[in-house]
């Protein structure tokens, strides 16, 4: 009897719980999407657009830590970019040092086989030149060995070196340039 008397209570019951549902759902869902369309733009590495944080609950504390991590990840990716550049610049400067060096070998000792009045002395310098055109074409196969590397289609191979072998090419290559400017080298 009572249900029949009032059945219009428990519709306007029924009524009020599905618009309360929306309202509610409404709050959180919104703010979630917001999160999600911020979060999808921090991917794509566009961190201009930030939160204002308007709540205090733990939504509020989600975008507040979105706004942190965005602008701590900017940052990182701003100083990895600055760090790069530098290290690209360094590198040509060290890639032209390094091919400079024996391309001044090479002139130097060009020179000085024009002049050569023994074979001897001709075949010294041939040989020293060869040599360094020997290291130049050894940077440009560094080179494309370190471009390959990059790839990840090369696999690196540790092998002895001996240095005083070094050393003594070293003090060969610049045999030149040490008489040139009257230096003498004593090694041990």
């Amino acid at each position: 009897n009572y249900f029949e008397h009032s059945w219009y209570i428990y519709i306007i019951v029924l009524w009020l719980n599905v618009v309360i549902s929306i309202v509610i759902s409404h709050m959180i869902t919104k703010p979630l999407r917001h999160v999600s369309e911020v979060t999808s733009e921090i991917a794509k590495n566009d961190f201009s657009e930030k939160f204002l944080i308007t709540r205090h609950d733990e939504i509020g504390q989600l975008e507040n830590n979105i706004n942190i991590m965005s602008t701590n990840l900017e940052n990182t990716i701003n100083q990895l970019t600055e760090q790069l550049e530098h290290t690209r610049k360094q590198f040509i400067a060290n890639f032209t040092h390094e091919i400079k060096t024996p391309l001044g070998i090479i002139a130097g000792y060009s020179e000085l086989l024009e002049d050569a009045t023994t074979q001897e002395s001709r075949e010294k310098y041939i040989s020293i030149i060869n040599e360094q055109i020997e290291r130049i074409n050894g940077i440009v196969l560094t080179m494309l060995e370190l471009s390959r590397l990059e790839s990840g289609k090369i696999e690196l191979n540790n092998y002895y070196v001996s240095l005083s072998e070094l050393v003594e090419e070293v003090i060969d290559d610049f045999e030149y340039e040490l008489e040139k400017k009257q230096l003498h080298v004593v090694k041990e």
